[in-house]
């Protein structure tokens, strides 16, 4: 699934929705790709992070192909979770690309606080099981 399927199934209350019809991050996650040669491309993904220069690139890259208008881009900017946000979806789609869908599930979970929250509660999830099927299995 990619960020732009993962924002369809959300109720997003921030402005980074806008970027997802027709998978905005995943389209400039490709053009950052297409100066790098095919057999380097995993290894530059494996190591990528979005830094000032890329995010800029992709306010740029946005606001050459008019993607939001400029108000809402300048508010986007402008606001601290859907800069995190977009940070985010553009390694996602980047390692989609290059390192399969894997790679990015990973790295969206990585931030994912709710998945984090569960992992730390499976101990108290299993003892729950284990004590419901001795109740009621027996």
């Amino acid at each position: 699934m990619r960020f732009g399927e993962a924002c369809a199934r959300l109720e997003f209350q921030r402005l980074t929705v806008l970027l997802c019809p027709q998978d905005q991050l995943f389209r400039f996650g490709i053009d950052l790709l297409k100066d790098v040669p095919e057999d380097e491309q995993a290894e530059v993904a494996a190591d990528f992070a979005v830094d000032d220069d890329v995010l800029e690139s992709f306010f740029d890259w946005v606001e050459d192909k008019e993607i939001i208008s400029t108000e809402n881009l300048t508010s986007l900017k402008a606001n601290e979770q859907d800069v995190i946000d977009v940070k985010l979806g553009i390694r996602v789609e980047v390692l989609n690309a290059t390192l399969g869908l894997d790679a990015g599930y990973k790295a969206a979970l990585e931030t994912d606080e709710q998945f984090r929250a569960a992992l730390e509660h499976l101990p108290e999830g299993q003892d729950f099981w284990i004590s419901w099927q001795a109740a009621n299995l027996d």
